[in-house]
């Protein structure tokens, strides 16, 4: 299982909240005083990264105190089609 984290960056208001439980994930860029999330993609101003299962309770954490709700924490499982040689 595998955790995608969706940041919102455009609508951060630099609390500092998810930095401070979860520095491994997000960090405060120096230059606008914003979150960033670390080792994301952008595409529309919506940072993405995927990461290891084990940094889900982390990133849910983060999510959780958000106060402007702009992090999504989307959990992914693999679905497997079994193919057999009847």
């Amino acid at each position: 299982m595998s955790v995608i984290i969706i940041h919102h960056r455009k609508k951060c208001i630099a609390c500092h909240y998810c930095v401070d439980v979860a520095p491994d994930l997000f960090y405060m860029d120096e230059q606008d005083g914003k979150a960033s999330l670390i080792n994301s993609t952008e595409k529309k101003g919506i940072f993405t990264v995927k990461i290891l299962s084990q940094f889900a309770d982390t990133a849910q954490q983060a999510q959780a105190v958000c106060p402007m709700k702009i992090i999504d924490v989307r959990l992914l499982t693999r679905k497997f089609t079994n193919f057999s040689d009847d």
